[in-house]
């Protein structure tokens, strides 16, 4: 699968108050479709997130005061 965007290597905080962990974010279609570890999978556009904060936005949740899990 090609991801129409990747970020790699950050730390991901899911608004779950469990700790960061590191992971890739692969994004298609403007979902986010993959948490975890992506190897050398292809994307259109990727980021270099190396020792910086992943935040994934879940709208509906966040306005309701709710986590938002990947």
């Amino acid at each position: 699968m090609k991801w129409d965007l990747l970020v790699r290597g950050g730390t991901v905080i899911d608004g779950t108050g469990n700790p960061g962990y590191p992971a890739d974010i692969g994004v298609i279609a403007g979902r986010v479709g993959h948490g975890g570890s992506l190897g050398d999978a292809p994307a259109a556009v990727e980021i270099d997130a190396a020792r910086r904060y992943v935040v994934p936005i879940c709208q509906p949740a966040a306005r309701r005061g709710l986590p938002c899990p990947m």
